[in-house]
């Protein structure tokens, strides 16, 4: 048997502006017996003075969440009723509101428990650990989201990141974060479409912070940025490089892997070209810069570079970019090595960076990326695995943006 004095038990439970009468731990939990600490003094109905005692109601048990030695802590309210001399009325004593609201069968405090406890666990375990039910889970969930705790956007010009990330097969939704001056996830939208983003940003945006977006940093995809110019006014788009590296990377690959399967390649060629082995494949390798080849890897790559000299050519125009943005001191001197880069490109890729090319160049101005909107698709990615799955769009967006909750918003502040 544990002993804990009143005060104890009070501060630890967070059970202040009650009385404890008794506490019994049985096999697998704690019963706490509580009551009201003193007598009403006037009607709830006609709030009169003069009433009376009128026996007790029915007992009511709740569920407090807090574990003690691995058992459950149920408290036991069995409230005062009183009558009223002057109107007739009888009526019990609720619970303080503080501890419990309505006819709920379980404390705020273990609510908010769940709560955090569901940040990095899906609904099925967090279920099973808490006791609450689903439906109750979810409306707990959808009370605090709607109150949206992301949205603190601070003063000053402001950065925002926009991209997508796949929801489901076939699903895409869209992440909004704020970049500078802070970074910080601002929401998700369930959906990758024009009229969710502007029916989002219109709901959780006022036009004033709307103006003073300067920079949004996206991918090389076309789509929102017409919406966008139109929901920022003065904000300027920036192509984020990592996309612009992997969009070269890709289309080395996709030569390298047509020659292999359709060139015009001669025996002798095809008979120069590594073999397969359990290293790092030849793509892997054209993706990287060199910096990590070994003398095996470097022999593989000349040898590619000897039969495929366009995939040679990709190469070094890749790597001629990764240089651009590594040693350019501004964005003339970018503008003047691009204009290079671009000679090298095959006539698709070739239009589609001169189309956008002031867009790329934007970020000599702030050197502002994307780096962080792709470390919070890395953290959806663990959430969405840790879920097991959300086929509710609402739940989607709100458990997802749960684990991006500060901890100091799910403490419970109990006060009598």
């Amino acid at each position: 048997m544990h002993t804990f004095t009143h005060n104890t038990m009070s501060s630890l439970l967070h059970l202040q502006g009650v009385i404890i009468y008794k506490v019994t731990e049985t096999e697998k939990t704690f019963e706490i017996k509580i009551g009201q600490p003193r007598k009403p003094t006037k009607c709830e109905h006609c709030l009169s003075s003069n009433i009376i005692k009128h026996g007790t109601g029915k007992e009511r048990t709740l569920r407090h969440g807090i574990n003690i030695g691995g058992k459950t802590i149920f408290l036991k309210w069995k409230s005062r009723r009183f009558k009223c001399k002057d109107c007739n009325k009888t009526w019990s004593v609720k619970p303080p509101k503080h501890l419990v609201t309505g006819k709920q069968h379980s404390t705020k405090y273990c609510r908010q428990q769940a709560l955090r406890t569901l940040q990095t666990n899906s609904f099925g375990n967090t279920k099973k650990q808490t006791g609450l039910s689903y439906r109750t889970l979810r409306e707990e969930l959808h009370k605090l989201m709607s109150t949206k705790p992301l949205l603190k956007i601070p003063e000053g010009k402001l950065s925002l990141g926009i991209d997508e990330h796949g929801r489901a097969k076939g699903k895409l939704a869209t992440t909004v974060t704020l970049i500078k001056p802070n970074r910080q996830l601002l929401g998700l939208i369930p959906k990758a479409t024009s009229v969710e983003l502007i029916k989002w940003v219109k709901s959780n945006m006022t036009y004033r912070q709307r103006i003073r977006v300067k920079e949004i940093s996206m991918d090389m995809t076309k789509s929102l940025r017409k919406q966008l110019k139109w929901l920022f006014p003065r904000a300027k788009f920036v192509m984020d490089h990592f996309h612009i590296i992997a969009y070269l990377n890709q289309l080395i690959a996709q030569e390298y892997r047509f020659m292999i399967k359709y060139g015009n390649l001669s025996k002798e060629d095809k008979d120069k070209l590594p073999a397969r082995t359990k290293g790092l494949g030849i793509v892997r390798l054209l993706y990287q810069g060199g910096k990590y080849w070994t003398e095996k890897d470097k022999d593989k790559v000349r040898a590619v570079f000897e039969v495929i000299p366009r995939v040679a050519e990709l190469w070094y125009a890749k790597e001629e970019v990764r240089a651009i943005y590594r040693e350019s001191l501004s964005k003339d001197e970018a503008r003047e090595r691009w204009q290079y880069v671009l000679t090298l490109m095959p006539e698709v890729a070739e239009k589609t960076f001169r189309e956008k090319l002031e867009e790329i160049l934007n970020y000599f101005d702030n050197k502002t990326t994307s780096g962080f909107t792709e470390g919070v698709h890395t953290k959806i990615k663990l959430l969405k695995r840790l879920s097991y799955g959300l086929r509710n769009s609402q739940s989607y967006v709100e458990k997802l943006e749960l684990g991006f909750v500060e901890p100091e918003l799910l403490i419970s502040n109990h006060t009598n």
